[in-house]
């Protein structure tokens, strides 16, 4: 009967449903239509217009030919999608008080853009047999963003930054989340040597970023990891995130002191260093005066300042992309705060606490490294790829449903096959 059940779990991941939106949603994570654009000059909106529509039409399919189970949604995935009612509101509000020019009207459509992605993706996640798709189009994504952030740090052609490796993600910020985030989801309970696999090839991507952000996420990531159990368990989790301390501690002596740049002057990377990237190898020593570090600074603080100045309401949509300063305000919390208002940030936060509570293992660790993504991210709701990352993270708890097969009044446990990313 097991040996039945693990076969109709791993047909049902194979379904065309499951398999199409396995291949949409690799798309959308590894950000391939950016590389798209940047190569043949096609806008990405193209290809997300495309992608929505294929989305719709499963989503359409399933309903109309399925058993109704993705569409009946838990306490915590209801509350979700009325939240992004109340967000796509308050955004069309934020845009009435706003300078309404075309630049804020683009604002509006990338704004609304994600949220339809989000909604239509959360029963398409749900499907039974779903899960393992999911994760193996995550996990496909999460080598092939490493090896293209490697790839770009020694030949450089799609970062933005200069000496920092980023690959079809453009931004090496984004990058390290990404490539994390991805991790993350790819990572099987069951599988304890795949997993040591997996995060020996996106630990070198995420650092070829140059991104202290993207550093820092990836030690969250692995001492979430191991505090779960997926690099092995009893003793060994606390052994392991001993180690990432231990060697966070030593690396971070190195960064004060200058040793860390000291040691790479004389490897082999020392030709591909550049100004940037040498700062962020402590070559002057624990400092954050570099030029980002400030710009980050002072982008915040007039956020702030503009925030101070209408607390309730904000500023109004897209204004802080058409203050008199180069850049936004580099900080999703801080974005919200100026635009919408506390309004808008309460909204934004009570999305972050609804997919928190309502999630568990791997989930929840994919929540907090949005959250924390959210200091160094101008919008972590203004891109598909990003916004789908906290919608997997929501639907997890839909497939803890599948841990129980239901006969008559029984329940017998749930196939390996069917087993939902934690």
């Amino acid at each position: 009967m097991a040996l039945l059940l693990e076969r109709r779990a791993r047909m049902t991941a194979l379904q065309p449903i499951n398999l199409i939106v396995g291949i949409v949603l690799a798309y959308l994570v590894s950000f391939c239509d950016q590389a798209i654009d940047l190569a043949y000059g096609i806008p990405p909106l193209y290809g997300q217009v495309l992608c929505l529509a294929i989305l719709f039409a499963c989503a359409v399919t399933d309903l109309a030919s399925g058993d109704g189970y993705s569409f009946a949604l838990t306490r915590a995935q209801a509350r979700f999608i009325i939240l992004l009612g109340v967000y796509v509101v308050w955004v069309a509000a934020a845009y009435l008080y706003s300078s309404q020019s075309d630049n804020t009207i683009l604002r509006l459509v990338t704004l609304w853009k994600p949220v339809a992605f989000m909604v239509v993706c959360v029963p398409l996640f749900r499907r039974r047999g779903a899960a393992e798709t999911l994760r193996f189009a995550c996990l496909v994504a999460a080598l092939f963003g490493s090896g293209m952030a490697i790839f770009d740090f020694f030949v450089p052609t799609f970062s933005t930054v200069p000496g920092r490796g980023a690959g079809f993600y453009l931004n090496p910020n984004d990058t390290g989340f990404m490539l994390v985030a991805l991790a993350v989801v790819a990572t099987s309970p069951s599988r304890i040597q795949m997993n040591y696999l997996l995060w020996a090839v996106v630990t070198p991507g995420a650092f070829m970023t140059f991104s202290r952000a993207a550093w820092m996420m990836l030690i969250i990531g692995l001492s979430g990891q191991a505090l779960l159990g997926h690099f092995g368990g009893g003793r060994r989790r606390f052994i392991f995130v001993g180690a990432v301390g231990a060697c966070l501690a030593f690396m971070f002596v190195l960064y004060a002191t200058g040793g860390l740049y000291d040691f790479v002057a004389t490897t082999n990377l020392a030709a591909y260093l550049d100004p940037n990237t040498v700062v962020r190898l402590g070559a002057y020593g624990a400092n954050l005066d570099d030029a980002s570090a400030l710009e980050r600074q002072a982008a915040l603080e007039r956020g702030l300042q503009t925030f101070y100045s209408a607390p309730i309401l904000g500023r109004g949509l897209g204004y802080t992309f058409e203050w008199d300063f180069q850049v936004s305000t580099h900080n999703t919390y801080v974005m919200f705060l100026a635009e919408m208002g506390l309004v808008g940030f309460a909204i934004y936060c009570a999305l972050l606490g609804v997919a928190l509570a309502g999630a568990t293992g791997n989930a929840r660790l994919l929540v907090v490294l949005f959250a924390f993504a959210s200091f160094f991210s101008h919008n972590m709701l203004d891109v598909p790829g990003f916004a789908l990352v906290l919608v997997l993270a929501v639907t997890s708890e839909g497939e803890e449903v599948h841990r129980h097969v239901a006969v008559g009044s029984r329940e017998t446990g749930m196939p390996e096959g069917l087993r939902s990313w934690p």
